[in-house]
């Protein structure tokens, strides 16, 4: 896609301009009012061209940038090229800050929209917060009343030719955006060159790397007429997994190639690909639904041992997003209790789980296990931590327990929580910067801007603990607080410039850093970051500074060991996969995939902990923190 951190092209050849991925016109209101109330968000629309979708959205911010509710009409998205009327209901979070909606196109086609409403319920009677029918905007152009996103291969103008109400409505359309691609690196293929694969029986496949061509086609001109027969065929050929076993080694041959060429961590893992391959062939052909060919995917991405990797179905996201209200983690070698929402529950934390639906522990997770892509054990218990509650709206599981008197018991539990909702168990309302002990600050998931609120408070700090168990909240810029010198270290990203098949003779990288300054004010004291299995990605970006530039005593354990930025790609069905699409190293050039950032100081969880609320992590960054300052006093 344009701009993307990776990209591919035919060159000199005249390309449509990226992959047509959305356009939308947006509105935005303040709900700090509205909170825990009813609303609709309403709106006339009409899908004019296909094959893209129409969709109405709606999403609300919550404090620290945290996402609220969110809907994009994934599973019900707009097709009739009539006008209907829309909407989208739903309850204001109870900590609620602004509320984002609109109407967006997906992909190639061009949609009409019209009588933008949103509705909240207050005291009784409903109440229009928010009405647009773009009758004041002049048209032929943007909307003015609207603001909008989307990639350049689209229109987005206000037309007077057509509205469900009135007189205008706005039309966003796809448009014949082209490019000449040059050639993308200083190596390139040129006629002549070409790869000779065996093929096994004696049998090989001679390919040609460049082909002569114009503008327009490659030489000798194809047979128009053919292709476009060809093309037609092809739409009316069931795309769905469970229609056609095609569909399905389809998409395995497609999955398991994008890897073969451009996966950059087959040189860390250890894994037999071509018996991966093989395998998930072999799976694809017993698969009977879009379930079991879902989980024979995410087996074969599992072979990546990538953080990264993952497969997604949106129809399967949405039915199977939902959790009963507790958490557990494997602690002490044993499956325990760690969180309950729901007071009725005769269990509570600390209590040991034997049996889950009269499956042994063990044999349970043996399975979730299977279809996990992690790079290291913590960030693979981590995910099952909580992959292993999933399941559909309602459904229940069975769950032998063992309390705190060791008396044995069980419980069935309903999956009652949206997957939102299940990660909210047990969140605290702790302040994001808070005061631990003495001069000693705690800062926990807190925004850029409330660290720079409470920096003449962090100046005159003794020592400053840093959660970093889970994802940064877009606050990376503490570390140029932290830094005594400028950062030099330029070449810790690399994206892989590749343009012969099975990776070989890659023609080089693209080298990136993110070459911080330092700023003041510095923050002098001496400083504490906790992480441990769920700290991935950006969180290890971050970290990767604080480790080279030995800037802080880390504790915990180690993170997921899986850093770059994230690249996708669809397989017929309805399948996205994602996957880590460069290679990311420590700032010493040492490997971080599979190693992760590993801590000073190491802690493990006790379930006597976890049965009386305590943060052992966190108690033992302040027992440090502590020890300092009666050290400096």
């Amino acid at each position: 896609m344009p701009r993307n951190i990776y990209l591919s092209g035919r060159i000199n050849r005249a390309m449509p301009l990226g992959d047509y991925t959305f356009a939308t016109i947006t509105a935005s209101i303040d709900v700090k009012k509205y909170h825990n109330q009813p609303f609709v968000l309403s709106g006339n629309v009409r899908l004019v061209q296909g094959p893209g979708t129409a969709h109405l959205w709606a999403r609300i911010d919550r404090p620290g940038r945290k996402l609220g509710f969110s809907d994009n009409m994934d599973t019900r998205p707009i097709i009739s090229k009539d006008w209907s009327r829309y909407e989208i209901t739903e309850t204001v979070d109870d900590d609620a800050l602004e509320f984002f909606f609109g109407c967006f196109l997906n992909g190639k086609g061009k949609l009409m929209v019209d009588n933008l409403e949103l509705k909240v319920k207050e005291e009784g009677k409903w109440k229009t917060v928010y009405s647009n029918t773009f009758e004041s905007d002049a048209p032929g152009t943007f909307p003015p009343s609207m603001s909008g996103a989307g990639q350049p291969e689209y229109n987005t103008i206000v037309t007077a030719e057509e509205a469900s109400e009135g007189k205008h409505s706005v039309i966003i359309e796809s448009t014949d955006h082209f490019t000449v691609y040059k050639p993308l690196f200083a190596r390139y293929c040129k006629p002549g060159d070409h790869i000779k694969k065996a093929l096994g029986s004696g049998l090989s496949a001679v390919v040609p790397l460049a082909l002569y061509g114009t503008v327009a086609n490659t030489w000798p001109a194809g047979d128009k007429e053919r292709l476009s027969t060809l093309k037609r065929h092809l739409e009316n050929v069931p795309t769905t997994p469970d229609a056609d076993i095609a569909v399905r080694t389809g998409g395995i041959i497609i999955t398991w190639n994008v890897f073969q060429h451009f996966y950059p961590y087959f040189d860390v893992v250890e894994a037999d690909w071509e018996m991966a391959f093989k395998t998930a062939i072999g799976e694809s052909f017993l698969d009977q639904s879009p379930a079991d060919y879902l989980r024979t995917l995410r087996r074969l991405t599992a072979q990546l041992k990538d953080g990264h990797a993952n497969v997604y179905r949106a129809e399967a996201k949405v039915n199977e997003a939902y959790a009963p209200p507790i958490a557990w983690e494997l602690i002490e070698n044993k499956l325990v209790i760690t969180k309950v929402g729901d007071n009725d529950l005769p269990m509570k934390p600390g209590d040991i789980v034997t049996a889950i639906n009269d499956i042994p522990i063990e044999q349970f997770f043996e399975e979730i296990y299977s279809n996990i892509s992690a790079a290291t054990t913590g960030w693979l218990q981590f995910r099952a931590n909580s992959s292993s509650l999933y399941g559909p709206a309602n459904s229940s599981m069975i769950v032998k327990f063992l309390d705190d008197q060791n008396s044995k018991k069980q419980v069935t539990l309903r999956r009652s929580l949206t997957l939102r909702e299940f990660h909210q168990l047990g969140e605290g309302a702790n302040e994001p910067i808070r005061t631990a002990m003495d001069g000693i600050y705690y800062i926990s998931k807190a925004s850029i801007e409330q660290i720079r609120e409470k920096f003449p408070d962090l100046e005159k700090a003794k020592a400053i603990i840093c959660d970093l168990r889970g994802y940064p909240n877009t606050n990376h810029e503490i570390i140029s607080h932290f830094l005594h010198e400028n950062d030099t270290s330029k070449r810790w990203m690399r994206v892989p410039q590749i343009i012969y098949p099975d990776q070989e003779n890659i023609t080089g990288y693209v080298e990136m850093g993110w070459q911080m300054k330092r700023k003041k004010p510095h923050l002098g004291a001496k400083i504490f970051f906790l992480i441990d299995g769920s700290a991935i990605s950006y969180a290890e970006s971050f970290m990767g500074f604080i480790e080279h530039y030995n800037l802080a005593t880390i504790v915990g354990q180690p993170s997921a060991g899986t850093n770059g930025n994230v690249n996708r790609f669809d397989i017929p069905g309805g399948y996205s996969i994602s996957w880590t699409g460069m290679k990311v190293f420590k700032h010493d050039g040492s490997p971080l995939h599979g190693v992760g950032i590993l801590p000073d100081v190491y802690v493990q969880k006790t379930i006597q902990g976890v049965r009386e609320n305590r943060d052992e992590f966190l108690e033992k960054a302040i027992e440090l923190a502590t020890q300092y300052v009666l050290k400096t006093k």
